[in-house]
């Protein structure tokens, strides 16, 4: 599946007008082999690029690690997103152009971070399917101890390979699967919401979590 999000934004039937960052977003098999075109996709292809991992990615996808002109490999071992962590890391950044982050939650946070305080492209390539902050416009970080979420950017594009997260712990799988089976309640709950109270509904993002529903169930 190769979403083109282009044709989601602007003016919809609900009324409002619908804004994404995140230009692409592709699931398929092999997909990781297909990462330069991806990128020219989406008009970042040639740029100075930072791909960030910790060290259990890196290692399990050796041999499907994406060209970079700078890797930094974080360890994994107690890794947690916090904004001193983070800054500490952008320290070895050597001017990048666009970032890349290749893992799961926590390590999508150490290139959203960045890439929104640099003012430069971020790309997500998940190893998970767990987790849905992928195309998320938020960090969720600890700030002075705390876990804080903050707006800040999504990825310019998502490349998901489903030979990667097919290699994630099974329960992680299941964890996903749950995570997105849960939509027949809140899809339930929205249109309540939109029936008792007014609240504002999109039948065009319905329909988009009920697709999803859908191909779950099949």
């Amino acid at each position: 599946m190769i979403m083109d999000c282009e044709k989601y934004v602007g003016k919809c039937v609900c009324g409002r007008d619908h804004e994404l960052e995140t230009k692409k977003v592709v699931v398929e098999y092999g997909a990781i082999n297909n990462f330069e075109q991806y990128m020219a996709d989406v008009g970042l292809a040639g740029k100075k690029r930072a791909v960030i991992y910790d060290t259990v990615i890196y290692k399990l996808t050796e041999g499907k690690h994406v060209a970079a002109d700078q890797e930094i490999v974080l360890e994994a071992n107690g890794l947690r997103a916090e904004d001193t962590v983070i800054e500490e890391m952008m320290k070895k950044l050597d001017n990048p152009e666009v970032i890349v982050a290749y893992g799961a939650g926590t390590i999508m946070d150490f290139g959203r971070y960045p890439a929104y305080k640099l003012g430069i492209p971020f790309v997500a390539i998940p190893t998970i399917v767990s987790s849905d902050g992928f195309t998320a416009d938020i960090c969720s970080i600890i700030i002075d101890g705390q876990k804080k979420s903050i707006p800040m950017q999504a990825a310019d594009a998502v490349i998901c390979d489903i030979n990667i997260v097919s290699g994630a712990p099974r329960f992680l799988t299941i964890a996903g699967v749950q995570d997105i089976l849960a939509k027949y309640v809140s899809i339930a709950d929205w249109k309540i919401a939109h029936i008792v109270s007014g609240e504002y509904f999109c039948p065009k993002v319905c329909a988009m979590a009920q697709e999803a529903l859908d191909i779950m169930a099949r």
